[in-house]
């Protein structure tokens, strides 16, 4: 986990325990402290996936989505890796996905977005770009989700097959938005 601000990381441990259920605390992790941007610079470690949970694409977090910081990430990723990155609320930040979506065709051959009901924010859903080399990592079939969920043996409260495929099936404006760009 790559987090420009210690005191984030911080802030989190102390009022939302609950919510990170000390996963900080989790041996499997290594937290470093330092841009996303500059890590992805200087980095020779390769990763199955890469998410970029960021800010806005103002200030410090702008550089978050540029051409420059999606090229490091896909040179970072393993071969079939996955980069995904949020992407705003869709019907006010259309421009984000439009510049997201140029900038990641650059460098990935499937290159999509997603979308999740997140409550808490306007709007109630947030978008996801996906950026792969390999397709077949997104379009699985319903069957083939439930023998890998099954296998898990993981209990969900939200997340199932049909929510999985569901968002990935995106609203005629933003397929109208992407094919315009």
């Amino acid at each position: 986990m790559v987090e420009i601000d210690i005191s984030i990381i911080n802030l989190c441990k102390k009022y939302f325990p609950k919510h990170n259920n000390n996963a900080y605390e989790d041996p499997r992790l290594e937290l470093i402290i330092d841009n996303g941007l500059d890590f992805v610079k200087k980095t020779n470690k390769k990763f199955d996936l890469i998410v970029s949970d960021s800010t806005d694409p103002v200030g410090p977090g702008k550089s978050l989505f540029l051409s420059d910081f999606y090229f490091n990430c896909k040179k970072s990723l393993k071969k079939n890796g996955i980069f995904v990155a949020q992407n705003g609320v869709s019907f006010f930040q259309k421009n984000e996905i439009i510049s997201t979506y140029k900038n990641l065709k650059k460098y990935f051959y499937d290159t999509s977005f997603y979308q999740a009901a997140i409550p808490t924010y306007y709007g109630g859903t947030m978008m996801f770009a996906w950026g792969s080399d390999n397709i077949e990592l997104r379009l699985n079939n319903l069957e083939q989700l439930k023998s890998r969920i099954k296998k898990t043996k993981l209990i969900f409260n939200y997340y199932s097959p049909q929510i999985h495929i569901s968002s990935f099936s995106l609203p005629q404006y933003i397929i109208n938005t992407l094919d315009e760009s």
